[in-house]
């Protein structure tokens, strides 16, 4: 748990799996995938995603409301938020 000022907020960590809360709302959960995803196939899923952002290990790609995180051309970890 933690406060910043007007905020409050705790991050949760469990096998596979971290969350932030914020003033009791979820807003971003992070897990890993049971089987990694190759990127063609999350693009032939989902689409085009909105941005792809490039990290030192591989590549970030977001589409509204979750994302990919990847490594050697295969989507580990799917991060989903709270859209407006």
């Amino acid at each position: 748990s933690f406060d910043l000022g007007e905020f409050s907020g705790a991050v949760f960590r469990g096998t596979g799996r971290r969350v932030l809360e914020l003033d009791f709302v979820l807003e971003v959960v992070e897990e890993e995938l049971p089987t990694p995803l190759p990127l063609p196939r999350a693009r032939e899923l989902y689409g085009a995603p909105l941005r792809i952002v490039p990290t030192p290990s591989g590549a970030v790609w977001i589409w509204r409301g979750f994302a990919l995180e990847s490594a050697g051309g295969e989507a580990r970890i799917i991060i989903r938020f709270a859209v407006d």
